[in-house]
């Protein structure tokens, strides 16, 4: 199994009310490990089950004071990037009959 993301990717943060949710957002992927590896570096447990996890460019703290900027895959989502023309651009070019 592959991670979703690549190091230096734009990535968008989507998690719920009780997962950090200050942390949501446009993140920048740092590093990526797997789940083993982002609990010794933050030196907690994590409660998602993803095999992947995401240094991100922001660092929140638990209920005992620590930091950490690990994030599970699971609430990370692909940043789209915008097309390459307008949409009135588009519908025009959309138009014209098809070329043989």
């Amino acid at each position: 199994m592959q991670p979703k993301f690549k190091v230096g990717e734009v990535v968008i943060r989507q998690a719920p009310h009780d997962a950090h949710p200050e942390a949501n957002g446009e993140r920048t992927v740092l590093d990526i490990v797997t789940k083993e590896e982002a609990e010794r570096k933050a030196g907690i447990k994590f409660v998602r089950n993803s095999h992947w996890f995401y240094k991100l460019d922001v660092c929140v703290c638990d209920n005992t004071g620590r930091e950490f900027n690990y994030f599970s895959e699971a609430y990370l989502f692909k940043k789209h990037q915008p097309g390459e023309m307008s949409f009135h651009s588009l519908m025009e070019w959309m138009k014209q009959p098809a070329k043989a």
